[in-house]
């Protein structure tokens, strides 16, 4: 009978930065061999129930044992990168997200965490991390669920870290004609400058 072979992913070019998937193309966990994830159940899947960007999310979530997506390797340093996501918990427990590193996408066998993300209401939430502090050697960018943790992942972006951290959870609300309130999380460590001005300044 025919024999499959499947060739090794290449890695994401720096041309291809930003990076962006959201999994509505995604038929199954199955339909992109070039990510990392635990090889026997369980395994993430893939979810039309809740999505924050077009008409899918991934989920992760297991009572007796942690799950992971590991991205496609890219071509940039790492510690010149930063992942950005939108995650909703499955319940009412802030569960955590574990965001790091391995060289072991499909085993696990080594994982360096660079932080640890949480959300904390039933709503999406948008996070961002950077890896700029990063010093290991690992490659792959990984999302890992602990035992007992269940969130939804949508709408995931690794780019070129800004000098910058983004403001994340922007909102804007008692809008008029000539004011608003603006409510935001400070993604950094250093207090922030608000600049503002009309369309296009």
């Amino acid at each position: 009978g025919p024999i499959t072979i499947r060739t090794a992913c290449a890695p994401v070019a720096e041309s291809e930065l930003p990076y962006i998937e959201s999994f509505d193309t995604w038929e199954n966990i199955n339909s992109n061999p070039c990510y990392g994830m635990p090889a026997e159940y369980p395994q993430p899947s893939i979810s039309t129930a809740q999505y924050m960007d077009g008409t899918k999310s991934l989920y992760m979530g297991s009572s007796y044992a942690k799950m992971w997506l590991s991205m496609p390797a890219f071509t940039a340093e790492v510690g010149s990168l930063q992942i950005s996501f939108s995650i909703k918990r499955d319940g009412s427990d802030d569960y955590p997200v574990l965001v790091g590193l391995t060289d072991d996408p499909t085993g696990l066998s080594s994982f360096d965490t660079v932080a640890t993300v949480r959300c904390y209401t039933n709503s999406w939430e948008r996070k961002s991390v950077t890896l700029t502090s990063y010093q290991g050697t690992e490659k792959y960018i990984t999302l890992v669920s602990p035992a007992g943790s269940y969130n939804y992942i949508d709408s995931i972006v690794v780019e070129y870290a800004s000098f910058c951290s983004d403001p994340i959870n922007l909102n804007a609300v008692a809008i008029s004609s000539s004011e608003a309130k603006i409510y935001f999380t400070n993604t950094g460590t250093q207090g922030v400058d608000v600049i503002y001005g009309l369309h296009g300044f």
